[in-house]
């Protein structure tokens, strides 16, 4: 055999007795299918399954990957009675491997109250809730004891039942009420990321439950719990921290009727204003995340803090880089957590989804277009609408500097410099003290709902010059929701990631500048910037305030981007928040073919409710 030949592979033989197994392993959102069920009917229930729904997430109980190992053919159905909320998990599979996953164990924690893991126990849990509500069946609760009623409105759909709001303090409510709230709490869980329990006895926490009476009887279909800060210097700061609306009556009003009986609670006691910060509505057709924010720290008397009897990890999207953001936003770095939490204790508030963040903005441009029976937006702030559209068309007929129309914006026509000045539409800062103290709208609320009150205003079409100054002040306040250019403050500033010694799978981070160390005006120009979404978690190295580098707050991360790919992400924002606006204005105008619903998710540049808020003492 010559020297340069390579030897013959040798075939690898098995002996028959070697079989290679199958890896059994599936996701949780593809093993689990959740079913709301009327149990009086429990056979014809279960043959039909009811209203089936997905939940979407499972990394709390089954960890990050939210991965199930060890069966064939799994399928987890979830039974939920929807009179008295007991629950059933019905488990099946083909073949089970030892060492598999213990699907029992790991959603007991989340269900405090506890679920069956039979059919007989299901039956029997549902009969003793009547019992113990002293009626004869499920659905024959009395509603009329629990608080009082603070709206009574008709729902437009087949058969005209009523709905009814019910409010009461949590702590004072009867103990069937409680329950209810409680084995509903679990679905909070599995709908919305990272969300955690609340303590029914914090006598801080209010209950406004959604009761639908078809006639027959009178079922419980959605809630809302409030948690009442303090505001400096005297008042309350209500915030929504949960709302729910069960899968069936979902785009009928019920999340609306609730956020807007919040808004009537807040005027009714005085409060400065009224947050949300809230738990999304089950959702039946696809994926939606809940927005970010920053934390807020109060100044003054400290403000108290929710309980919770769950733990919940910190940060977008779970893992240690995202406890590690979380950490970051308590330092004021940026919107980078998905969910609130608060020093010293597990409780944890969300951002508004975007479907309740559709729901509150068309609330309040109704508010503030006098559409809502009730609010007294009145004249003074439709007379300002107008006034500031005539006044941006009348600034740009004489600077001679005509530009394209609401329809030419949302198609994507240039935009005014953001830089270029004060913008004619910009909300008169006593018009917005004022909308504040009598609507009760957050502050930080304000700038997204002006300018969709602007666009949705009959003055505004066929005004082309008003229409770019609209363009410019959304344009505006997107770059100052998402990003920030370094400044004396920011520039030479490093953070550093180190691990932690307590948890392997956890970072820790110290920040730095060095000493004597070139800030501002006299940092030099470095090397090109990381791209936005690269994942960079430091801000160092940019450019000063020549405004060659910005800072991307992003919704996961801090990332350094070049001038050119800000610009671009830029035109993205503003083009998906212009189709928001048109399409708002569309549902407000009650136009064929407005997606009540659906779209794409709420405000894109809103940020943060709180933001930077000190002086006046928010969570």
């Amino acid at each position: 055999m010559a020297a340069d030949t390579e030897p013959p592979s040798k075939k690898v033989k098995f002996s028959p007795k070697v079989q290679v197994q199958e890896l059994y392993k599936c996701t949780a959102n593809d093993a689990f299918t959740w079913h709301l069920i009327d149990a009086s009917k429990l056979d014809q229930e279960l043959s039909s399954g009811g209203h089936m729904f997905k939940c979407e997430y499972y990394n709390q109980p089954f960890g990050e990957n939210e991965e199930i190992t060890g069966y064939k053919g799994l399928a987890v159905d979830v039974w939920v009675d929807g009179g008295s909320f007991h629950t059933w998990v019905d488990i099946r599979y083909e073949a089970k491997r030892p060492k598999a996953t213990d699907i029992h164990a790991a959603l007991a924690e989340w269900f405090p109250a506890g679920y069956s893991r039979t059919r007989p126990e299901f039956e029997k849990a549902i009969a003793a809730a009547a019992t113990s509500a002293g009626e004869e069946a499920a659905g024959k609760l009395p509603w009329g004891e629990l608080g009082r009623r603070v709206a009574d409105m008709k729902l437009e759909v087949e058969g005209e039942p009523r709905l009814e709001l019910r409010h009461v303090k949590l702590a004072e409510a009867p103990q069937w009420a409680k329950d209810l709230h409680g084995r509903l709490e679990p679905l909070l869980i599995f709908t919305v990321d990272g969300a955690s329990f609340i303590d029914p006895e914090d006598a801080r926490w209010e209950l406004v439950a959604a009761v639908m009476d078809d006639g027959s009887r009178q079922l419980l279909v959605g809630f809302m719990t409030v948690y009442n800060f303090y505001a400096w210097p005297t008042t309350s700061r209500p915030r929504v921290a949960q709302v729910l609306v069960l899968p069936p009556y979902q785009g009928v009003g019920v999340g609306k009727a609730l956020v807007k009986a919040a808004y009537a609670l807040a005027a009714e006691r005085g409060a400065s204003d009224l947050v949300l910060g809230a738990a999304r509505a089950l959702a039946t057709d696809g994926r939606k995340s809940s927005h970010p924010g920053k934390a807020a720290a109060p100044r003054g008397a400290p403000a108290p803090v929710p309980r919770c009897r769950s733990r919940a990890s910190v940060g977008a999207g779970g893992g240690a880089r995202g406890r590690l953001q979380g950490r970051l936003q308590g330092r004021g770095l940026g919107a980078l957590a998905s969910r609130r939490h608060h020093a010293g204790t597990r409780s944890a508030f969300e951002d508004p989804s975007p479907e309740l963040q559709r729901t509150r903005e068309k609330l309040e441009v109704e508010m503030l277009l006098s559409q809502v029976a009730g609010h007294a937006g009145g004249d003074w702030v439709v007379s300002a609408i107008q006034t500031a559209v005539d006044a941006a068309a009348a600034a740009a007929s004489a600077a001679d500097h005509p530009s394209g129309g609401a329809d030419a914006a949302a198609a994507g026509a240039p935009a005014p410099d953001a830089a270029a000045g004060p913008n004619p539409l910009a909300l008169p800062a006593e018009l917005g003290a004022r909308i504040t103290s009598e609507l009760k709208i957050h502050h930080h609320h304000l700038g997204s709902c002006w300018e969709a009150a602007v666009y949705a205003h009959p003055a505004l079409r066929g005004r082309p010059e008003a229409a770019a100054a609209l363009q410019g002040l959304v344009r505006r306040r997107l770059q100052e929701a998402h990003a920030q250019t370094v400044d004396d403050k920011t520039a030479g500033k490093k953070i550093v990631e180190v691990a932690n010694k307590n948890r392997e799978d956890d970072l820790d981070f110290f920040m730095w500048r060095p000493r004597g160390g070139k800030r501002g005006g006299d940092q030099e120009p470095e090397a090109p910037a990381t791209p936005a979404g690269g994942g960079g978690d430091a801000a160092d190295g940019a450019a000063g305030p020549s405004g060659e580098g910005v800072v991307n707050v992003g919704r996961h991360s801090i990332t350094q981007v070049s001038a050119e790919e800000w610009e671009e992400k830029l035109q993205g924002l503003l083009a998906e928040r212009l189709a928001q606006l048109e399409e708002l204005r569309r549902r407000l105008a009650g136009e064929p073919g407005a997606d009540e619903g659906g779209g794409g998710g709420g405000d894109s540049g809103e940020g943060s409710e709180e933001g930077e808020e000190e002086d006046e003492g928010s969570e």
